[in-house]
Order: structure tokens, then sequence, then C-alpha cells
């Protein structure tokens, strides 16, 4: 299938196969595995082909964030693979041989992690870091032979994308000519950069609780139930104006409930 801008959601296929798997280890029930090992197979290969000089690559605007052109090698993209190739390590008929965890995993780091910034860049050409691919890094520890989710958990806390709070998909934001015409028409120029996503705030406080940062659990708790109480729901975006309020424009208003 193809998105809004004619493009094949490049995730989608890896996200597929990492829901299987959760819902799996949780349930215990090999219903996928054991009737649709072939089909797996296939959407595991399909990833595949966007894989050219070590790690995966993506056509502009075809990721989640898809206001932004985002092409080329992403860090999301190639990380969201690990995961699944974590999770596949009993499915060698699915994940086939030729795929070593321990090489992707040293690729990315080599690849994206930036030294300066204690973080990993978001795309392989510029210093600019997402905000859920480090959450995941910390809470799945998966780059424990290189440095320690403490470390990065502490990184992560000095840089824009927990300060003042969390939310925001990147930073810095994305350059006015990289973002969609039909996004920036629509009045939602910031959708993906500078609007704060409640899914990544509650990501954080997901792994603000993992680390064992009351402080961090505390201000992210209350900002959260603030919200839900004065509009009754939690919304999928919001701006900040003085305060945070659920993104309204003259074609869009802010999904919700989210």
């Amino acid at each position: 299938y193809l998105g809004e801008h004619g493009t094949p959601p490049v995730d989608s296929n890896i996200l597929l196969l990492l829901a299987i798997c959760q819902w799996t280890r949780k349930t215990g029930d090999g219903f996928f595995f054991d009737r649709h090992p072939d089909r797996l197979k296939t959407t595991f290969e399909f990833i595949l082909r966007a894989k050219h000089d070590g790690l995966l690559r993506q056509p502009p605007f075809s990721d989640w964030q898809d206001s932004a052109r985002r092409e080329g090698a992403t860090f999301y993209l190639n990380l969201l693979f690990v995961r699944v190739l974590q999770r596949l390590q009993g499915h060698p008929a699915i994940r086939g041989d030729d795929e070593s965890l321990s090489d992707w995993i040293k690729n990315l780091w080599l690849s994206f992690y930036e030294s300066d910034a204690g973080l990993f860049r978001s795309q392989l050409s510029r210093r600019q870091y997402s905000l859920e691919t480090q959450l995941w890094c910390i809470e799945e520890n998966i780059f424990s032979e290189f440095i320690s989710r403490e470390k990065l958990w502490e990184n992560l806390k000095r840089s824009p994308l927990l300060s003042p709070l969390p939310g925001r998909p990147v930073w810095p934001a994305y350059p006015s000519k990289e973002v969609s015409w039909t996004t920036k028409l629509v009045g939602l120029r910031d959708y993906h950069d500078n609007f704060y996503w409640s899914w990544l705030m509650g990501e954080s406080l997901k792994t603000a609780r993992l680390m064992g940062d009351l402080n961090e659990v505390k201000k992210i708790t209350e900002v959260l139930e603030l919200l839900a109480e004065r509009h009754r729901s939690i919304h999928e975006i919001y701006e900040m104006k003085g305060e945070l309020i659920p993104v309204r424009r003259f074609l869009y208003r802010s999904a919700a409930p989210f």
C-alpha cells in the first residue's frame, strides 16, 4: 500500500512483525508462527529489499514522520529492524541465517552514534536527534556493549528532547524546505518537530520509571494528568503557548481521544 505521498509506508512491515512478536511473547500463543510462517518470512524478506551497503534505506516521506523528507538511512528504521531481529532469534526459518544481530548493532553504533552529543543521530548526514529512538535504546539496553543505559539517559536529559518537557519528535527542527507542502498548507509546519506528541510523552514516562528517575516521573505524570483533567481526554498532539494546548487549525483538529 502507498501513503499520501505515493511512497510505501516503509516501517509498516517491521512494525507488524514487532507487534506479532510482542503479542506471541505476552500470550504464549504461537498462532502466527505456527500458522503463517511463509507469510512472515515474505514480510521479513520484503523489508530486506531496502538494504543497501549494510543499512536499510527509505524513500522520502515514508515513515511515521511522513511530513518530513527523511530520505536514505535513518536510525529509526534500522533500530526498529534490530528490535525485530532480537525477537526473531528463535525463529531462523523466518529470519534466515544471513542477518547477524551483533553485526547490525555494531554497524548502527559506528554509523549513528555521535560522541559530542552522546546521542544517536536520526540520519547519517546531519546532526539531528529523534526522541523515540533514544528511549528505545535505553529501554532495551541495545548498545550495552558500547554505552550504559544510565549514561545514555543522562545524555538525553541534558538535551532539548527532554527539556523543558518531552514530546517533540526531533531536535533541532527540520529545515522548512524538507517539510511537505501539504503539511504546511494546512498550518502544520511543526507537525513532526516542534509539536508535543502524547505517545512520546508516555514513552518518556515509561523510560523514566524504568530508570528510577522519580523527579522526571513526577514532572511528566503531573503534565499528563493535568491535560487529561482539563480536556477530558488525551489528544494526539499539543503545542506550547504558555502551556500545552491541543493543536487546532482551520482545517485540522488534534485527534482525540488518542
